[in-house]
């Protein structure tokens, strides 16, 4: 999977969005679904932990992805298929966990920096995941992308996952004794940005501003040392979003599992409004 993944573009409250109406669906088991091709790979790419599973759709390649939040419920998933985007851009799907489906997702696609790959991206909930730990079958329907796909194994691939983000999060400083005592992650009360903190160079030449990145909140709730992971390509940009999370960024502060609040790390993906 190395090399996929570069570009994410996804509000930051999108990852703690939680779960989605679901209601039935009774077509989506007409036809048997791809099975995987081979185990699930679990990597620490960069500061993202990923699990990939492979399938062959109708001779063709195709990859499941999960990328959890390493601070908090949730994250994204991903199909990639073969094909070519000329750009960045979101459609509507219909998508399905099991028997269970969600109408007019908004599905990212982008394309890959392989040759001939597409990349479509969604947030998905925990209680979502939950559900797909069960079901072990994702359907996806919209006008570029159709996949149904049995997503066997998952569980032992999020276990795998948990401890790739126990190291990721020791990596940030957040050592193996700090995520012991810990009970909860910080999570985001507001984050106030407006068209008018995008920099003029970037504002100018019309540019969609995405910074994915991590600060450390302190146990009074003030935000601190941020790093960007995934740049914007913009350097302004990037800095000004770091800029906003400290100054602007209202969070609550990580709990101990004695109640107590701690200092910890927060993960945040958001796109500055053009």
């Amino acid at each position: 999977m190395t090399g996929m993944m570069r570009k994410w573009s996804q509000a930051a409250q999108a990852l703690a969005a939680g779960s989605v109406a679901l209601t039935s669906l009774a077509t989506s088991a007409a036809a048997a679904p791809a099975q995987p091709v081979g185990q699930w790979t679990v990597e620490l790419q960069g500061e993202r932990c990923l699990a990939g599973l492979d399938f062959t759709v109708f001779g063709r390649p195709v990859k499941f992805v999960l990328e959890p939040n390493p601070t908090g419920g949730g994250g994204y998933l991903y199909v990639i298929n073969q094909g070519h985007l000329d750009g960045y851009g979101w459609v509507y799907a219909d998508i399905a966990i099991g028997a269970d489906l969600a109408k007019h997702q908004v599905v990212e696609m982008m394309p890959s920096p392989e040759s001939n790959r597409n990349i479509y991206r969604w947030p998905i909930g925990e209680e979502w995941l939950a559900k797909l730990d069960v079901a072990q079958r994702l359907w996806v329907q919209s006008e570029p992308l159709h996949a149904d796909l049995a997503v066997t194994g998952l569980a032992q691939a999020r276990a795998e996952l948990r401890m790739c983000d126990s190291r990721l999060l020791a990596g940030w400083g957040f050592a193996a004794d700090q995520q012991a005592r810990l009970a909860t992650f910080p999570q985001m009360d507001t984050l106030d940005i407006q068209p008018s903190d995008v920099p003029k160079d970037v504002y100018r030449h019309g540019a969609v501003g995405n910074v994915d990145g991590r600060v450390t909140v302190a146990a009074n709730g003030k935000a601190s040392n941020c790093r960007v992971i995934e740049s914007s390509g913009w350097p302004t940009l990037d800095a000004k979003a770091c800029e906003l999370m400290v100054s602007r960024g209202i969070f609550k502060p990580a709990k101990a599992k004695d109640g107590s609040a701690m200092g910890a790390p927060y993960f945040f993906q958001f796109q500055f409004p053009s």
